[in-house]
């Protein structure tokens, strides 16, 4: 299980798209939707859930489509519409972001 100390919130699932169970989501940074990431977390009841990405289609920077595996009609996808959307933190590493404006990465730490 992973720990919400090792994720970090993406954005948030939209509405359905279509009929075969893809879903929109709205990215809080454009840099989230560039990441190419194997699978999103969807926090169901407090707990981060993992969906792993069948096809991804990016519509403007800071949206896309996703079609999750496992969900395969519109009336499955519409059960994960709003809700908070989460990367794993190892995917971005300090190299990626030299000289860039990082912060946002280190929300979530105690010191």
């Amino acid at each position: 299980m992973i720990s919400v100390k090792d994720i970090i919130q993406a954005g948030i699932t939209q509405k359905p798209y279509g009929v075969r169970g893809e879903l929109v989501i709205l990215f809080s940074r454009e840099e989230y939707g560039e990441v190419e990431s194997e699978c999103y977390f969807l926090m169901i009841d407090g707990i981060p859930v993992p969906f792993f990405v069948e096809e991804f289609t990016q519509i403007t920077n800071l949206s896309a489509r996703v079609k999750f595996e496992d969900v395969n009609d519109l009336e499955e996808a519409s059960k994960y519409v709003n809700l908070d959307v989460y990367l794993s933190r190892s995917i971005f590493s300090a190299e990626s972001h030299e000289g860039s404006e990082s912060w946002h990465l280190l929300v979530g730490y105690d010191v």
